[in-house]
């Protein structure tokens, strides 16, 4: 059971294009890896960016993984002309973009990360220095928001797990959603039984939410609904650092949409 969703990374969700035309967005450039999700992760946002009326700018999906051998990829951004820009890569391939932008003297009105917010960034100042500014996706809410449900995780890994910021890394994060649903399952099912009852209450269920970290229930039966990085109902979160903190925007706290094609 995956706690994140029934997702396919062919599917172009409406968020994107959505999200960056409210911002006043007028050109796409996306930048992905040279493997699948990555690649279709960022053509589904270009193809998001241009069904909302955004103008085709940049896009090279074949990098390698890992790479900070950006220069060229800086140099076509710039002489695109594209204002907002989708990173589906690495952290360290993507701040190296983001810097040498910066230091290009290219100011976008959005770059949007898949990965890299929660306490790992917030624990090294040189990855805050190069992400200021950016947005961070996330799938659930982040603590900042400071929901029901993000102030008990927030509670239980200062508790717990010795956090000082209650901010999840990316490991606690994931182990939070595959505990959370574990006992789910097993308040469904019953503590008692089966492995195949297990499967089949789990299976059958429309209504876990990670306990409120979601804004729609995690629908166990469906497949394929979902864009890549999108949770339940094709929603995402998108949160920005500002000093050595994320802010989430109110634009995107969180923001849903649909599926509105496929590659």
């Amino acid at each position: 059971f995956s706690t994140i969703g029934a997702s396919d990374f062919k599917n172009i969700p409406s968020t994107y294009g959505q999200y960056w035309k409210e911002l006043g967005g007028t050109k796409v450039a996306v930048v992905g890896v040279d493997a699948p999700s990555s690649a279709q992760g960022a053509e589904v946002a270009r193809q998001s960016a241009l069904a909302a009326g955004l103008q085709d700018g940049y896009a090279n999906v074949k990098l390698p993984i890992g790479t900070t051998d950006v220069g060229a990829i800086v140099l076509g951004i710039k002489d695109s002309g594209a204002d907002v820009l989708y990173l589906p890569v690495t952290p360290q391939t993507a701040f190296a973009i983001v810097t040498g932008l910066k230091q290009a003297g290219v100011q976008p009105k959005s770059i949007l990360l898949a990965t890299g917010y929660g306490a790992d960034l917030l624990e090294s100042p040189p990855a805050l220095q190069a992400a200021a500014g950016v947005g961070f996706v996330t799938l659930t809410a982040p603590t900042e928001l400071n929901t029901d449900a993000t102030r008990a995780q927030s509670a239980a890994l200062k508790q717990y797990a010795g956090s000082k910021t209650g901010v999840p890394s990316y490991a606690e994060y994931s182990g939070w959603l595959v505990a959370d649903l574990f006992l789910y399952g097993l308040e469904a099912a019953g503590c008692d039984a089966t492995q195949a009852q297990y499967i089949s209450a789990l299976t059958a269920s429309t209504t876990w939410t990670a306990g409120g970290l979601y804004p729609n229930p995690r629908v166990f039966a469906e497949k394929g609904v979902l864009a890549s990085s999108h949770g339940p109902g094709n929603c995402i979160y998108i949160s920005t650092v500002e000093g050595d903190h994320f802010v989430p925007d109110p634009k995107a706290s969180p923001l849903c949409g649909t599926v509105i094609g496929k590659l």
